[in-house]
């Protein structure tokens, strides 16, 4: 089998490359700030805060005419 030399990776249905801001956001989530968000304990409440301000910013990319949307209309979900 012949190549051209130069490798294309794309299996992004395993895992993607995390875009540097993104990986810059999520730093403090993945350091320090990591509980679970549904918890009602302390270490849940800033991961709560974070994924509600960014669902929040999600929701104003999606409907950018301030229309009133709940929050919890947007889900998000991992693997």
């Amino acid at each position: 089998m012949k190549t051209c030399g130069k490798c294309i990776y794309l299996d992004y249905n395993g895992t993607t490359p995390i875009y540097k801001p993104v990986l810059d956001a999520m730093m403090p989530y993945l350091t320090h700030h990591y509980g679970n968000p549904s918890s009602s304990h302390q270490y849940g409440r800033e991961p709560k805060r974070a994924l509600d301000h960014a669902r929040r910013a999600v929701l104003r990319l999606v409907c950018p005419r301030g229309d009133d949307i709940d929050k919890e209309a947007l889900m998000i979900t991992s693997c």
